[in-house]
């Protein structure tokens, strides 16, 4: 019997891209209001993948959630996949109108590394050498408006969890975004997670488990975005890729459902 052709590790797949863009297709049935948008093709070795935003809802809260931008991150991908599937999320999403870029980096994501092939997206937003991701994602969002970005990553070469915030922040509601992220990093440790307690996590300043970023500089998503006053708020997460996968994608749904609650107090 001939044995089954397994592709090089490094070879595009896209298949692996249509399985996951599917089970969003699959689960739009299940709410009033569920929209795709095609911002581009993406084409390597011959072979092509969309990438692609959904739209959910019509409520009064405007959020972007982000995931894949790095193809290794397997389970922020597969986390976002996972929340949208589940038959609570039509009830949980009433009163939000909700973005998502599920897969940014379809390329990366096909055959499991973290550039789209030569470029790491998330270092060349908003500036003349950006790959054609980058500038699909940014003509999408260019004008658009969000109250809250809930972008998921992880970081491959640790063992412990933590998380950014992004943004200038009024006095006002300044105790409570720290309060409302020291409440999540303790459900991380409850899930049985460490926190990352060292002093700077590259070079910022880590405090137990939250690097604040509020500085204009910077070619990531995150900061193009906030910059431009299209989001007033960003939450990063960081699940430590040397744990376990499941334990990683739990973190990222606890984190979804978690800053999407207490959004709304």
């Amino acid at each position: 019997m001939r044995a089954k052709f397994r592709p090089p590790a490094l070879m595009f797949q896209p298949e692996e891209c249509f399985s996951l863009l599917r089970r969003y297709h699959d689960a739009s049935g299940n709410y009033a209001k569920f929209e795709t948008d095609v911002l581009g093709v993406v084409g390597f070795q011959g072979m092509k993948c969309p990438l692609v935003a959904i739209r959910i809802g019509s409520g009064p809260k405007k959020v972007l959630i982000t995931a894949g931008i790095h193809g290794d991150e397997r389970a922020a991908t597969e986390a976002l996949a996972r929340f949208i599937e589940s038959t609570q999320t039509p009830k949980f999403l009433e009163e939000f109108s909700v973005t998502l870029l599920p897969l940014l980096n379809p390329a990366g994501f096909s055959r499991n590394i973290r550039k789209n092939g030569s470029v790491d997206l998330n270092r060349h937003f908003g500036c003349d050498c950006s790959a054609k991701e980058n500038q699909f994602v940014e003509k999408y969002l260019n004008g658009k408006s969000f109250d809250l970005m809930i972008s998921l990553h992880e970081d491959v070469d640790m063992d412990s969890f933590y998380m950014y915030e992004t943004g200038s922040f009024d006095a006002r509601r300044l105790k409570h975004i720290i309060d409302d992220d020291v409440s999540f990093l303790k459900n991380v440790e409850d899930a049985g997670v460490p926190l990352n307690m060292e002093r700077k996590i590259y070079g910022v300043l880590n405090r137990g488990g939250i690097k604040i970023v509020s500085q204009l500089d910077g070619k990531n998503l995150e900061k193009y975005l906030w910059a431009r006053d299209i989001v007033k708020r960003v939450v990063t997460t960081e699940t430590p890729g040397k744990i376990d996968f499941e334990k990683r994608v739990d973190i990222h749904v606890l984190a979804i459902r978690h800053f999407l609650k207490s959004f709304l107090v």
